[in-house]
């Protein structure tokens, strides 16, 4: 004789139903808000656990400093952050404003004879009679950006496209 199975309360909503041993739920609609429910407990019992501030070191100052426990990143006081931006902008407009315009039209002539016309990057010939403004045209590319720490060093520039120039931006080769 087969075992009469007994009614059970829903999880959800309460109702007494028959179904199988495992079911807890007595709808679909009761087992997605039991997932949902579930899902909130378990955000809900970490949110707990955390604490609300932590204490860091500021990357600027190194000084403590009192940040939201979920702030992402390295933690700096506002002004701070202010003075980074400003010595990052003084630093790279120092860098930049050592390599004139004039030199840099000196300099051309030589590096573009001295890497016959080649482009570093791709391996490809640089046409001498297009135009720099082109994506195809004769830039000069420094070897080790500036912004890392670079040179305007007739070692640390080399012949390139326009193009393979931009798409390498300042990334190391």
């Amino acid at each position: 004789m087969a075992k009469q199975k007994e009614p059970k309360p829903c999880k959800v909503c309460q109702t007494l139903f028959v179904g199988h041993g495992n079911r807890r739920y007595c709808r679909d609609e009761c087992y997605r808000q039991g997932q949902i429910m579930a899902v909130m407990q378990t955000y809900y019992a970490a949110k707990e656990k955390r604490p609300h501030f932590k204490e860091d070191v500021c990357t600027y100052c190194n000084e403590t400093i009192v940040v939201p426990s979920n702030k992402p990143g390295p933690s700096v006081h506002p002004e701070c952050k202010l003075l980074r931006r400003k010595d990052t902008n003084r630093r790279r407009n120092n860098a930049r404003r050592k390599f004139t315009y004039n030199q840099r039209q000196n300099h051309f002539g030589q590096i573009a004879e001295r890497d016959d016309w080649t482009c570093w990057i791709c391996k490809i010939r640089i046409d001498p009679d297009v135009p720099s403004t082109n994506r195809m045209g004769a830039t000069i590319d420094h070897v080790i950006p500036i912004s890392k720490g670079g040179t305007n060093d007739h070692e640390n520039l080399k012949l390139a496209h326009w193009i393979c120039n931009v798409k390498r931006g300042n990334d190391y080769a």
